[in-house]
């Protein structure tokens, strides 16, 4: 049985991402290289820091904080933020109902009819 924290990620790591190509990539990756966090971080002496984000080892990778997609495909919707990672996608469950125009026109109308 895996430890609820097994992947629990130390507080003052960079935080990890994963970009694919396409769907304004280009821009979340140079927002990726110039942010940091918004909290401080201080070690025991007292140094403060703002780590900020890297790249995750592969681009495969499951261990990452933040993956950037083109797509809805593939993404593993139950095992998001499961043993203690904290993870987010640019996508949510489901949302072909209101992001495909076919989609969108039959709930409107069938909203609109009841």
């Amino acid at each position: 049985m895996l430890s609820k924290n097994r992947f629990k990620q130390e507080e003052s790591a960079p935080l990890k991402y994963v970009i694919r190509p396409g769907n304004n990539s280009r821009i979340i990756y140079k927002v990726m290289e110039k942010s940091g966090r918004l909290d401080q971080k201080s070690d025991n002496e007292g140094n403060i820091s703002f780590p900020g984000w890297e790249p995750a080892d592969d681009y495969y990778d499951s261990l990452y904080n933040f993956k950037w997609k083109p797509t809805s495909n593939g993404i593993k919707y139950d095992l998001i933020s499961k043993h203690g990672l904290k993870q987010l996608v640019n996508h949510v469950r489901g949302h072909y109902a209101l992001t495909t125009k076919d989609n969108l026109f039959l709930n409107m109308k069938s909203y609109y009819e009841t």
